[in-house]
């Protein structure tokens, strides 16, 4: 019985990519971000960075990471 040898790509729906989909924790963020883990949890407090909630545990979608960092580029004059 041939074996349908479909690439991972093609298998995964809507361009899904494990590493922009999988939710961070809060030590990832600042890792990627070059902060500390108490400079995250002190933006998610403030609503300063995007996350969700995942029952009681917050994460953050790398995706929506890098969004809001572009957002914060201070145009100079």
């Amino acid at each position: 019985m041939p074996h349908n040898s479909m690439k991972n790509e093609e298998a995964r729906p809507y361009g899904f990519d494990p590493m922009n989909d999988k939710l961070w924790n809060t030590e990832e963020v600042a890792e990627y971000l070059g902060v500390k883990p108490d400079t995250i949890r002190t933006w998610q407090s403030q609503r300063k960075i995007p996350f969700v909630k995942v029952g009681r545990t917050t994460r953050y979608r790398k995706q929506q990471i890098d969004q809001w960092v572009e957002e914060q580029n201070v145009s100079v004059f």
